[in-house]
């Protein structure tokens, strides 16, 4: 089963398909305007681009569950990236939002924004950090899209990174944004000096 959301039109391609097709929570999800596809990981790890021993599948119970059934987590292991692809306007405002829990070294930046789905210099266009949480923490960040129509989301693992992942959200939003990705110059142009 492939999805794809371009410009707000849903494309699907079932391929060699057996048993059942759990549609529902893929459209639920893009009824509620999230940018991405099975952020809270109802699907497994379906739509996201990961190292298999980085992170893994867990199902949730108790307090992990919430109302989903299961969440990414961390191995562990350095140099892991857990990505998705995602489209955006040029100049317009977005809410990424995500909960996690658990712990980060120290100033080690745990997620950032892409152009593309490496968390190398030359793709990473915002990133930060985030502290250690022994319950699941919430963090939202609106950001402007700048010059650009497609971005990736990236969370990565380093040695010492124990954390889960969960309800991963980008949504259009109407609020002031608290960060403007860097305009990267058009090859040829005079470049933008950086902020």
């Amino acid at each position: 089963v492939a999805l794809t959301v371009v410009n707000g039109a849903v494309n699907i391609k079932i391929e060699n398909v057996t048993g059942d097709i759990a549609i529902t929570a893929v459209t639920q999800q893009l009824e509620q305007n999230n940018l991405l596809i099975n952020g809270s990981f109802i699907l497994g790890t379906q739509f996201w681009t990961f190292v298999q021993d980085h992170f893994k599948l867990e199902e949730a119970g108790g307090s992990d569950a919430l109302n989903d059934p299961a969440y990414i987590h961390s191995a562990g292991k350095d140099g892991g990236v857990l990505s998705q692809a995602f489209g955006v306007e040029k100049d317009t405002n977005y809410e990424l939002s995500f909960r996690y829990k658990g712990s980060v070294p120290q100033d080690a930046a745990l997620w950032a924004i892409g152009s593309k789905n490496t968390f190398t210099w030359n793709s990473v266009i915002y990133k930060a950090s985030v502290a250690d949480a022994g319950d699941w923490t919430t963090v939202t960040v609106v950001f402007n899209s700048s010059n650009y129509t497609s971005l990736d989301l990236l969370f990565r693992t380093e040695d010492g990174a124990d954390y889960g992942l969960d309800n991963i959200w980008i949504t259009k939003t109407d609020k002031e944004a608290t960060v403007t990705l860097y305009k990267r110059p058009v090859l040829g142009a005079r470049p933008n000096p950086s902020p």
